[in-house]
């Protein structure tokens, strides 16, 4: 038996858990100031986290309150929220409804509206929520992924992944672990 082949396809994949991204100084629209948030403001903080976020996902509203936590345990740290999810396919993404879930939750952390999906694709994000910490010296990501490894019973958490590498950031101490699979909603 002879098989001719006619052409070659070449398929080229990326594992978004396990690369180190560059990301580009992006500017952002914040849901309850109406300023432009310029990633580069912040290069005076330890790191920047960026926390991909959506209304509507449950995985994301069960860690309203860690993230709270974790923005005020860390202050030398900047937050950001950063939705993407389109509100014509989920109308609790509006911005109107992005900045109603700021105050209902009593959150102070900058809400950046991302429906063109800048933000989106240039860090590679899949799921919500998912974190990405970016040192601001060079832009590049320091972790990806999970906050923790409990999505649903804060109390049952026995591994802090965001917590650990922003204890080993502050400490000027190479991160240990740069990536843990993030467990959430698909962002669409």
């Amino acid at each position: 038996m002879r098989i001719l082949l006619t052409g070659v396809i070449i398929i080229w994949g990326i594992n978004a858990y396990s690369q180190q991204v560059s990301v580009q100084d992006l500017k952002l629209v914040d849901v309850s100031t109406r300023e432009e948030i310029v990633f580069s403001d912040y290069k005076s903080k330890t790191a920047l986290v960026v926390i991909f976020f959506c209304n509507n996902c449950p995985y994301s509203t069960y860690y309203t309150d860690r993230i709270r936590d974790l923005y005020m345990a860390y202050n030398d740290f900047q937050f950001l929220l950063i939705n993407s999810s389109n509100s014509e396919f989920a109308p609790e993404e509006s911005e109107a409804n992005m900045a109603d879930f700021l105050k209902r939750n009593k959150l102070e952390i900058p809400y950046l509206i991302d429906k063109d999906k800048k933000a989106l694709k240039n860090l590679n994000a899949k799921r919500c929520p998912e974190v990405f910490v970016l040192t601001p010296k060079d832009w590049k990501t320091a972790y990806s992924g999970a906050i923790d490894d409990n999505p649903q019973v804060a109390d049952d958490v026995s591994d802090f992944h965001l917590k650990k590498v922003l204890e080993q950031l502050r400490k000027g101490a190479s991160v240990a672990v740069t990536n843990v699979r993030p467990t959430g909603c698909i962002i669409k």
